[in-house]
């Protein structure tokens, strides 16, 4: 980690998240000072955990209802082929891990 310099991890998921926070502590970078770090999903907001992690929240309940809508719109429509693409909103959740230079 030491040859290879950065700023902020953005990690696909607020539980890989909270491996790279495991893996930075256990090279003692600290958060938010020495490294940001973003998660994905949010889950925090049901978990108790002993630091806020800055995520950003896919409203996993709105997220659930699209994909079932989809699939139930192909089964009974066996004319929908190919990829659909649909766009969930999403909104930051703050947390505690993100520095404050790189706060807007």
């Amino acid at each position: 980690m030491q040859n290879v310099p950065f700023t902020a991890v953005f990690a696909f998921s607020d539980f890989l998240a909270w491996e790279v926070w495991d893996c930075l502590r256990q090279q003692d970078v600290r958060l938010p000072e020495d490294c940001s770090l973003i998660g994905f999903d949010h889950i925090q907001s049901r978990l108790p955990l002993p630091f806020k992690l800055t995520s950003v929240s896919s409203y996993k309940g709105r997220m659930s209802i699209t994909a079932v809508d989809l699939l139930v719109r192909r089964i009974q429509d066996e004319s929908i082929s190919g990829v659909q693409q649909m766009v969930i909103d999403t909104k930051p959740a703050e947390g505690a891990t993100v520095s404050k230079n790189l706060k807007g």
